[in-house]
């Protein structure tokens, strides 16, 4: 599997036989998408920066919304949340198993997630992104505080990419800096 960064809240998903690209973003944003093709494609929310399915080649099914998919030998788990903190905006985070793995997708998540959406996922680790919540903020959501430290966390203003890294219980992943992706 290869899982490469092509800005923004976008990734390139290639399994063996199926790619997935989540929240293609239309030009203007700063970034280049180019023009990649899938299989299927997801978007977490309807803003215009998430929801460019136009941007991808290759004719992709396309998921939209909270919801249980199967799709070639994808299956996806949609998880209606939100993207603002304040329980107005709508996100779906989304879960894939390809390739015997599993990949969380969240979107523009800008929200804690509650121990029943954590459950439901059955996740152990996420990454955050641009004006979402920090990596800190979404590992508290996944993973227990240590012993006699406090388990509240806050939602920092920052529009910082925060590394995978520094997250808890990920596996070490071999990464090549100057293709953005994960192997």
């Amino acid at each position: 599997m290869e899982i490469k960064w092509l800005g923004h809240s976008c990734f390139r998903i290639r399994g063996k036989s199926t790619t997935v690209v989540t929240d293609p973003y239309p030009p203007g944003l700063g970034y280049s998408l180019g023009k990649p093709t899938a299989d299927i494609t997801t978007v977490s929310n309807q803003q215009p920066g998430h929801s460019y399915t136009a941007g991808v080649g290759g004719n992709p099914r396309r998921v939209t919304g909270p919801g249980e998919y199967e799709i070639s030998d994808v299956i996806i788990i949609g998880l209606a949340t939100f993207h603002d903190g304040q329980h107005k905006g709508k996100n779906t985070v989304y879960l894939m198993e390809l390739d015997d793995l599993s990949v969380c997708h969240l979107g523009n998540l800008g929200s804690i997630l509650s121990d029943d959406q954590v459950e439901e996922l059955g996740i152990t680790a996420l990454g955050s992104s641009w004006r979402t919540i920090s990596a800190a903020a979404v590992a508290s959501t996944v993973a227990p505080p240590p012993t006699g430290t406090s388990s509240t966390s806050t939602l920092p203003n920052s529009s910082t990419w925060s590394s995978l890294s520094t997250l808890p219980r990920l596996p070490k992943w071999q990464t090549e800096s100057s293709s953005n992706s994960i192997r």
